[in-house]
């Protein structure tokens, strides 16, 4: 049997040769950019869950009295190639917060983050609260006093809030707003 046309047959292993290089260059670039989309979506969730706590704050201090219980995930689970230490409230110059907030008082919610290029900036988050109201991490508040259950725990949120999820209770008294962490409930 006679081919009419050979040339097809002799180009066939070449294509093949070809595609096989095209694809081992695309499957690194797709494995890359989807490296970089799950960056961006896990940076996305932990700057909104920051503008809800920072938001719920700002409400629980401009409350007239009373308390908010806030839910919270701050945590940096499943964020390829970023690692989000500790979160912390911080009161800076009046020239720092007209910089990142337009307002001459406020606290800054700051998050420290570490990449695989070195330190990641994450955005801080303003909480807005009134001059004449004192902002205080340290507990001070008794679980039965503010009309949560028996046998609930209650800490000091101190200077740093560490990644994860936390039950945080916001009381204002007066001028004074509280802010404790929700441990645990024991039955």
């Amino acid at each position: 049997m006679r081919y009419v046309n050979r040339k097809g047959q002799e180009e066939a292993p070449f294509a093949l040769l070809l595609a096989a290089i095209m694809l081992a260059m695309v499957i690194p670039l797709a494995m890359h950019l989807l490296t970089k989309f799950q960056q961006s979506r896990c940076r996305q969730r932990i700057e909104n869950n920051m503008a809800k706590m920072a938001r719920e704050m700002e409400l629980a201090a401009t409350l007239g009295g009373g308390q908010r219980r806030i839910q919270i995930n701050l945590a940096a689970q499943s964020c390829p190639g970023l690692e989000v230490g500790n979160f912390s409230i911080k009161s800076r110059s009046e020239s720092k917060c007209l910089k990142v907030c337009n307002d001459p008082n406020c606290k800054l919610l700051v998050a420290e983050a570490a990449g695989e290029e070195g330190s990641v900036v994450l955005p801080p988050r303003c909480i807005r609260i009134p001059v004449n109201v004192e902002f205080r991490t340290d507990c001070g508040l008794i679980p039965g006093d503010v009309g949560l259950a028996e046998g609930v725990v209650l800490r000091d949120v101190g200077s740093e809030i560490t990644p994860g999820t936390h039950t945080l209770l916001v009381r204002k008294e007066g001028y004074k707003v509280r802010m404790c962490e929700v441990v645990g409930e024991t039955r």
